[in-house]
């Protein structure tokens, strides 16, 4: 049931038991001082002698144009600081004393030292003593130098009066008026010099000396400290108080009577900083504001190039205060808990915090407590909401508070069940507001009464830890980035949970696009389009993100996605990413803007004119974006040092001179055998020196840059002779490199490596192989001339050998033609008588005989025919004839001689003539049917079973209906076969491939070849 109470109340929840996510990180940091009248915590880091600093007594400081910080040390000289590491320069070093009480940069560069014991100018090679011949200079010391931009001239104060040097010396400016100068007496900007004496305030331009009133009535004030920055502004510190000219009047600042004020700095767009006796102020909204720097005397205040602001102090050292556009708050500033886990705006544009312990209102100067009716609102609030009516809504643990401005009311249950932890609220544009709890849902409060959605109403998980509201009014919640339709909940497609390390905050841009928080960073959900599948896109560390867990996802009125995680916030340029598809994001460290917070879920409340405020596990912070000066600059980055290993060389024996400021050789030039180098290098940042990466490379020996890395130091060794330069860059922690610092240098090679010896070895060489190439043509003729003397009687050898083998054969030739001849015609008459024998009645006894005789006397004219034809064609005189010739004829005549022979073995002679063959051709009818029954009758011989085929193909055919064809016989038995190893020996004369099977078939070898 609902109670009532009196007044208003917050919610909040224990991290880990109500599960109410919180960024996780580490608290780092270099000194964190608070003052209970501060206005915020600061942040700051301190430098003692411990850290490195010569001396404690720091009186003045600047940073020079090369990047470095000049420190006057009283009792310690002149100190370099490179944001890492002290460099002492002292009387050793030519400083004319060690008590330096200020230092100076005109437009050279150059650094101008004021001590008690003379003024002393330092180029980067040589320190100069300008005072050494000056008696009064030096029994006065050096208070004050200003001046010395664009051809002004430096102005050098004392204790007695103002010097000048133009140049060539130091002179007066006027000896009878200005007496009894301060410490910080001096200002000038452009030509124009101001002087404060114990006699008032005095102006030097156009070579006029003019004193001035700053006390109201004309009365005459001391003053003691003066500032005249860019902005036009003067500021006078008289015995009186602090005055600021405005226009041609000097106006006095507020309680400054008895600050004794001994520094000013005024930067441009940002509140001035003074420092006193008694510590160091801003001056804010028209009044002093303490800082955390109390009880102690401010000499010296300056301005690095990154917007740091350093205090150099009496006796405590040196302070440094890293700029940042976030203002923070916590405990110590009057909030009641250290983690604001809800941030929202009020009636009379109060801003209402919901913390661990409690709820607070401020007013814009001041936090005050909200106890609520009998201290009810004294615990842990989760959540906090102003609807547009102007009632308060507060979650605290499991109950809802409300408050209308006449009556509260609480809530325990909803529709019967606990209302659970709320984590988030949101309102529509028609007033209906939505509770996100941890583990019961959706709370839907319409003014009328509540409704709860789980997933029984299409929420993919009753543990919903976010809700949002987009410009159309439409609501979107929970695991699933669910959408609601008006009476259920449709998850997002391609939206897991489980993939993305569970929705911890959702925002909807103007363009549709959803932008999720998950633990493992940002996705984003273009709106569908037809026809093409749903799609995410993650944003990680690896895109510039500065951590992952995205518990608090912010779009601001000028379209940025504001993220905070575990390592601070990110603001992520969302109209550059719908126009480019790039994403562009800013970090802020949680060390270095947020004073060691990391962002709390859903607590952000953006102000007029683009602030904005966050909770953080620290408390509370402000962003200001006038105070934002956008990205960082990179680091200057210089070569510090050049080391020969192993050894201290004298660089004068390779190098023409050095460097200012580093000494570095230049134009160097190193022996073959000094190649191991050592380069050491610097990136100077102030703001996060520790986080500074390098990445250098050697171009004439890498072709990439070297990995990211901290360490300040390449070494290479076993360099080869050749021109090397080597390169370097730094990179600050937002990932900007700054240009590439380069240099130069040579490693010549040994002499055995140089032109001239490559040039005289090739001369030798020329010549040695000169007279070489002539002794060696000298021989090569004479064994040439011998070798052509052997060849020519070998030759004739030859010739004669030749002429009688081609006789010899000659002779066989005719040999065998003649013997064929005489041998065919008594065969002939054998074969003839047998003929007739075999006509007469003969008994099977003498049949048989005249068979024999007959089938001999067959065979050895068969021999004879071969050994004839072969002597002619040995002897070249075989001659083709050419006349018709019909294919099939000639084949089956071919045929005819066989069939006996085929049938007695029982095997099968076919041919086969393909259609594209002419019937009649032109050629040798003769020798055609010689090669074909040669073939034939040699597959027969060898075939005891199955067939023997005759097939006739056209190879090729004429272009022309005259032209010549190619015809392609080929003959196919299914007899014994020809091993593959003796298949070469097929066509040679007088051979067989099988001695055992030519005895047991018969035959010369002559066939085929002959074929």
């Amino acid at each position: 049931m609902p109670r009532s109470d009196d007044f208003v109340w917050m919610l909040h929840s224990a991290v880990k038991r109500y599960g109410i996510r919180l960024a996780c990180g580490v608290v780092v940091g270099a000194l964190l001082l608070s003052s209970p009248a501060a206005a915020q915590n600061e942040r700051i880091t301190a430098y003692e002698t411990e850290d490195g600093l010569p001396k404690m007594q720091v009186w003045d400081g600047l940073q020079g144009p090369e990047g470095y910080l000049w420190l006057g040390l009283y009792g310690g000289g002149l100190a370099r600081f490179d944001g890492q590491e002290f460099k002492r320069l002292a009387i050793d070093e030519g400083l004319p004393g060690n008590l330096a009480t200020t230092v100076h940069t005109d437009s050279t560069g150059a650094i101008w030292v004021g001590t008690l014991s003379g003024l002393a100018r330092y180029d980067g090679r040589e320190m100069t003593t300008l005072t050494a011949d000056n008696s009064a200079l030096v029994q006065n010391g050096i208070q004050s130098v200003v001046g010395g931009t664009n051809g002004t001239p430096v102005w050098v104060g004392t204790s007695d009066n103002v010097y000048v040097h133009d140049g060539e010396g130091l002179r007066r400016l006027a000896p009878d008026r200005l007496q009894n100068l301060y410490p910080d007496g001096l200002a000038s900007r452009g030509d124009t010099l101001w002087v404060g004496t114990s006699n008032g305030l005095y102006r030097y331009t156009d070579s006029t000396l003019t004193a001035l009133s700053v006390v109201d009535g004309g009365a005459t004030a001391s003053v003691t400290t003066l500032a005249a920055p860019p902005s036009g502004r003067l500021w006078v510190e008289t015995g009186q108080g602090l005055f600021r000219r405005v226009g041609s009047r000097f106006e006095k600042l507020p309680g400054t009577s008895d600050r004794d004020v001994l520094s000013i700095l005024d930067p441009s767009g940002r509140a001035p900083w003074l420092g006193t006796r008694s510590g160091l102020y801003r001056w804010r909204g028209g009044r002093l504001q303490s800082t955390a720097i109390g009880d102690v005397s401010v000499q010296g205040l300056f301005e690095d190039q990154e917007q740091n602001v350093w205090v150099t102090t009496d006796s405590e050292g040196l302070y440094k205060y890293p700029h940042t556009p976030f203002d923070h708050f916590s405990t110590a500033d009057g909030l009641p808990g250290d983690i604001s886990w809800d941030v929202d705006r009020g009636p009379n544009e109060n801003l209402w915090i919901a913390t661990r312990n409690g709820l607070s209102r401020y007013d814009g100067t001041s936090f005050t407590d909200v106890p609520g009716p009998d201290d009810q609102l004294r615990q842990e609030l989760t959540s906090i909401h102003w609807t547009q009516d102007d009632i308060l809504w507060i979650a605290a643990r499991s109950t809802l508070f409300r408050y209308d401005g006449d009556t509260h009311t609480s809530y325990d249950r909803v529709e019967g069940d606990p209302v659970g932890t709320v984590t988030r609220i949101v309102e529509t544009p028609s007033g209906t507001l939505w509770f996100a709890t941890t583990e019961r849902g959706l709370l839907r409060y319409d003014g009328s009464g509540f409704a709860r959605f789980t997933t029984a109403d299409g929420l993919t998980s009753d543990q919903v830890r976010s809700v949002t509201v987009d410009d159309t009014g439409q609501v979107w919640a929970g695991e699933g980035a669910s959408r609601f339709d008006g009476a259920s909940f449709h998850p997002t497609p391609a939206v897991d949970s489980a993939d993305l390390g569970g929705v911890l905050s959702l925002e909807v841009d103007a363009k549709g696009h959803l932008w999720i928080g998950t633990q493992r960073g940002v996705f984003v959900h273009p709106p569908p389009q037809r026809g093409e599948a749903a799609s995410l896109r993650r944003i990680t560390p690896d895109d510039g993100l500065n951590g992952t867990s995205s518990v608090n996802l912010h779009l601001d009125r000028h379209n940025n996605l504001w993220v905070g995680n575990e390592g601070g916030f990110n603001r992520i340029d969302v109209d550059a990413y719908h126009r480019t598809g790039q994403v562009s994001i800013r970090s802020y460290d949680k060390d270095v803007d947020l004073r060691g917070g990391v962002a709390t879920e859903h607590a952000t409340y953006e102000a007029d004119g683009g602030v904005l405020w966050f909770g953080t596990s620290t408390g509370l912070v402000r962003y200001n974006p006038v105070q934002d000066r956008g990205r960082p600059a990179p680091p200057q980055t210089h070569l510090t040092d050049i080391q020969l290993y192993p050894e201290d060389p004298d660089w004068s024996r390779y190098a023409d001179g050095t460097t200012p400021w580093e000494q570095l050789p230049t134009n160097l030039s190193l022996p073959y055998d000094k190649d191991h180098l050592i380069f050491r290098f610097i990136g100077i940042n102030y703001t996060v020196p520790e986080r500074v990466a390098y990445r250098y490379r050697l171009e004439g020996l890498d072709e990439r840059w070297s990995t990211a890395t901290k360490r300040q130091r390449a070494t290479y060794s076993n360099l080869p002779p050749g021109s090397y330069t080597f390169q370097v860059q730094a990179a600050n922690s937002d990932d900007v490199w700054s240009p590439v610092e380069a240099y130069s240098f040579t490693i010549t090679p040994p002499f055995w490596r140089t032109t001239w010896f490559y040039l005289l070895c090739a001369i030798g060489g020329i010549g040695l192989v000169t007279g070489l190439i002539r002794w060696r043509t000298w021989s090569l003729q004479r064994r040439q001339r011998l070798l052509e003397a052997k060849v020519a009687e070998r030759t004739e050898e030859l010739e004669e050998a030749r002429e009688e083998a081609l006789a010899a054969a000659e002779a066989k030739s005719k040999f065998l033609a003649n013997m064929s001849h005489e041998i065919r015609t008594p065969m002939n008459g054998v074969i003839g008588f047998a003929d007739l024998l075999s006509d007469t009645d003969l008994t099977p006894e003498q049949q048989q005989f005249v068979d024999a005789i007959q089938s001999s006397g067959t065979t050895l004219l068969s021999i004879i025919d071969d050994i004839l034809n072969f002597s002619k064609l040995e002897a070249g005189e075989t001659e083709l004839e050419e006349a018709p010739i019909r294919v099939q004829t000639c084949i089956e005549e071919a045929l005819d001689p066989l069939a006996a022979k085929v049938a007695e073995k029982g095997i099968e002679l076919t041919y086969l003539i393909d259609p594209a063959v002419p019937s009649v051709i032109r050629g040798d009818r003769t020798r055609l049917h010689q090669i074909l029954l040669n073939l034939l009758s040699n597959a027969v011989k060898f075939t005891e079973e199955g067939e023997v085929a005759l097939r006739v193909r056209v190879a090729s055919s004429p272009a022309t209906p005259d032209g010549t064809y190619e015809l392609h016989f080929s003959v196919r038995d299914t007899g014994i076969g020809i091993p593959k190893e003796k298949r070469d020996r097929l066509f040679e004369s007088f051979s067989q491939v099988d001695a055992s099977k030519s005895r047991e078939h018969g035959g010369t070898g002559l066939g085929l070849s002959i074929s």
